[in-house]
Order: C-alpha cells, then structure tokens, then sequence
C-alpha cells in the first residue's frame, strides 16, 4: 500500500472542488517523518476554503486508510483567531501545508502558531472565582447521592474530566482533546498524574470521593482553593 499515493489523491480529489483553498496535514502525522498508520487512527486534514459558509466534517476510508477532514471558511478561521477558539488554535499551530498557494490563509495560520506559544491568556478573577465555586459545589451535589455507587461513579468521572480541564484554564494552558489530557499531565505534573491513575484505578465508593477531593483540592489551592460559600453579589447566568 502507497500511503502517500493515496494521500495525493485525495488530495487532488479535494483541491478539483473549488479554487483559492490551502490543505494542511494536522494531527500526529505532522510529526512523523514516515506516516506510519499502526501508530495513528487516521490521516487529519484541514481544508481552509474561500468565502462565507458553515465548518463541515468528512469522515472516509479509502483503501483502507481512514481520512477524517475538516472544512473551515476563511471567515470563521479570521473569527476563530480574533475570538480564540481552543480547537482552531491547537489544531492548526502545528499544520503542515500540503496544498495550495493562498498566502492570506498562510500568513494566517502562521499567526496562529505564535497565538498558541503565548498560550490563551489568564482566567480573570471573576472567572476564576465562579470555578472555585461551582467545582466544590458539584462535589458536595455528589455526596448527597453517594448511597447510589452507580450515579457517584457516573457524576464522579464528569466532575474529575471538569477539573483536569480547569487544570489546563488556570494554568494559562490550551485545552488539548481528551484523548491527550492525561499524556500531557503525566509529562508535566508527576503528581497529579498519580492521584488521577489513583483515582482511575479504585473502585470503593468512598475512597472515590476522598481521592475526588484530593485532586480537586490540589488544583484549586494555587488559585485560592475550593470556594465553599457566594457571598450575596454578581453570579454568571452560565
């Protein structure tokens, strides 16, 4: 099997739909000097297209290679980098341009690679106290219900996925999908890896809770810590 054969053409096949588009290769196979698909679930390509319309997805296999590509107007990219939307910036900060000469769309997702290395910018305080807030309150919310170990278990995935979430938000770090969380925190926070595998690991109800906290707790305290009680004043509607 030629991968790259296969690539060019679907390449090609994507390049005939209309002009003045850039192509980029995103994903792990950026990194890769030789594509290698037993170490990859599929080959990401990100399609900039001309003119005003709506982000489209396209999911094929062709000769038994998966493709999963992306279409994004040029105004939503111009939209996406103004407002700093998390998925656009960490997506394209690595692109590789494998088609096309639009050298607005180049220069713009040149652009996005420096947003991305000064990184998303702090929470302001009114943020970050909402966090510590709601954080410890949807904890508490899970003890009232911890006599039902299916729903603690359930709600108790939810909140530990919120916080290692608001891990990266605190710490001026882009968001990276699911998938990368732990890889990341494992590279960057030895400790925290540990009481995440902990926590991943155990099965009591109680001891779930306890090691919830812990992360919770480990989280907040260089930003003030959990925030138990709001004070009668302005609260965000969402």
């Amino acid at each position: 099997m030629d991968i790259y054969k296969i690539l060019q053409q679907e390449i090609n096949r994507i390049a005939s739909t209309q002009t003045g588009q850039a192509i980029f290769l995103v994903g792990s196979a950026v990194d890769m000097e030789i594509i290698d698909l037993e170490k990859i679930k599929d080959i990401d390509i990100f399609v900039i297209t001309p003119g005003e319309n709506h982000f489209q997805r396209e999911v094929l296999e062709k000769e038994g290679i998966k493709f999963d590509i992306s279409y994004l107007p040029l105004d939503l990219l111009k939209k996406g980098i103004q407002e700093k939307w998390a998925l656009v910036i960490s997506v394209l900060a690595k692109a590789k341009l494998i088609y096309g000469e639009n050298q607005e769309i180049i220069r713009l997702v040149k652009e996005i690679s420096n947003i991305y290395l000064s990184g998303p910018g702090p929470l302001t305080q009114e943020e970050m106290k909402y966090i510590r807030f709601k954080l410890y309150q949807d904890y508490e919310d899970i003890l009232y219900r911890k006599s039902d170990h299916s729903i603690v278990k359930f709600l108790a995935y939810n909140l530990f996925r919120e916080i290692l979430v608001t891990y990266f938000k605190l710490n001026e770090k882009w968001v990276p999908k699911d998938k990368k969380i732990l890889k990341i925190i494992k590279k960057e926070e030895q400790m925290l890896y540990n009481l995440c595998n902990q926590f991943l690991e155990e099965e009591n109800t109680e001891k779930i809770l306890q090691i919830l906290l812990t992360i919770l707790e480990y989280v907040l305290n260089p930003f003030g810590g959990v925030l138990r009680y709001w004070p009668k004043g302005k609260f965000p509607l969402i």
